[in-house]
């Protein structure tokens, strides 16, 4: 359908353009107003007229949920710039798997913190060294607070001789640490998960 406001050209004329250039050879869209468009008012929320119930859902409504996101070497979670993702943690091999979680047990005879370092640095490439570091961490962790106790009471309680029975215990205890370690280190190296026995398991 023609415009009846534009003149037809005579046989001959070039076609003016629809859009014709203006002066600044910028084109001009007769449809879009920029001035009331840049005049109008953005939509605002008037909670001066909001009634209290409709105050408190609209300050308390949840968020939309965001898709959680990759973790990258560069730029952050949630909006912003993102790059190359961080390469995802190479699981280990079934036998290596079974070896670290022997040695997890093996190495309680130095005490907790060999454990601890094993299970935090592979406890996820895997299954059985994670489950097997956490017993034997937990085993550990319960026998030194068992022998800081005797030491503690058995100290306190030296002047009314009930310290000299407990003083003793401590070198039980410390023995039977030793002696479960190794037991759990080599029943653990065929794969078969081992549980220490007077253990409370405070990770789970």
């Amino acid at each position: 359908m023609s415009d009846p406001t534009q003149s037809t050209p005579a046989p001959g004329e070039p076609q003016t353009p629809a859009f014709a250039p203006a002066d600044d050879s910028e084109p001009v869209y007769p449809h879009f107003d920029s001035a009331a468009w840049a005049q109008a008012p953005s939509p605002q929320i008037d909670y001066t007229q909001m009634d209290a119930a409709a105050l408190a859902d609209s300050i308390t409504a949840a968020p939309d949920p965001t898709p959680p996101r990759a973790a990258y070497s560069t730029g952050q979670t949630g909006a912003g710039t993102y790059s190359v993702p961080l390469p995802a943690v190479a699981p280990i091999t079934d036998a290596q798997d079974r070896f670290w979680g022997s040695a997890s047990h093996f190495a309680g005879v130095l005490g907790p913190i060999p454990v601890l370092i094993i299970w935090l640095t592979l406890r996820r490439r895997g299954r059985f060294v994670n489950q097997e570091g956490k017993e034997a961490l937990n085993f550990q962790l319960s026998a030194w607070i068992l022998i800081s106790a005797l030491f503690l009471v058995g100290g306190l309680t030296l002047p009314i001789l009930i310290g000299y029975a407990l003083i003793p215990l401590v070198i039980v205890v410390q023995f039977a640490e030793f002696l479960f370690a190794i037991i759990g280190g080599s029943k653990s190296s065929g794969g078969r998960p081992y549980r220490y026995p007077f253990t409370y398991r405070f990770i789970k």
